[in-house]
């Protein structure tokens, strides 16, 4: 009887100090090798933006200083892809409430809400996201698309 394979992924990473100037050269670089993954264009515009929402979030919230990185895998798997958004802030209760927020979101948030509607967008654009705390602080988002 032949085993089932596992699944085979090919990685590729960026990493980016903390600076919004930056994020384009994240997108260009998650969709680059979604596009070889062979994603269409309208897939390609949702992920270009769900990850431009996940570096800006880690940039404004989860990395506190420009000197600070922000990393980024691509993993691309035979029926879909795993892009993961790893932030190095301080251990703060900003990944606790993204924790929270990915668990609430059927509804959208309040029109008076001032925030919140970032993650809201980017799980409706993905079809799976999981938040983690690390260990040493940060956060880590992992998203993933299938085709």
């Amino acid at each position: 009887m032949a085993r089932p394979q596992p699944q085979r992924s090919r990685e590729a990473r960026i990493s980016i100090a903390s600076d919004l100037k930056l994020v384009k050269l994240v997108r260009r670089f998650v969709t680059d090798q979604c596009a070889r993954a062979g994603f269409e264009e309208r897939q390609l515009n949702e992920i270009a933006l769900a990850i431009s929402e996940l570096c800006d979030n880690a940039v404004e919230h989860g990395s506190g200083s420009k000197e600070a990185q922000i990393h980024v895998e691509v993993a691309q798997l035979a029926d879909r892809v795993r892009i993961t958004v790893r932030d190095s802030g301080s251990p703060t209760d900003h990944s606790e409430r993204l924790v929270d927020a990915v668990h609430q979101m059927e509804d959208l948030p309040a029109a008076e809400a001032i925030r919140g509607r970032g993650l809201f967008l980017v799980n409706s654009l993905v079809d799976e996201i999981d938040v983690q705390h690390l260990p040493n602080g940060g956060t880590e988002i992992a998203i993933e698309k299938r085709k």
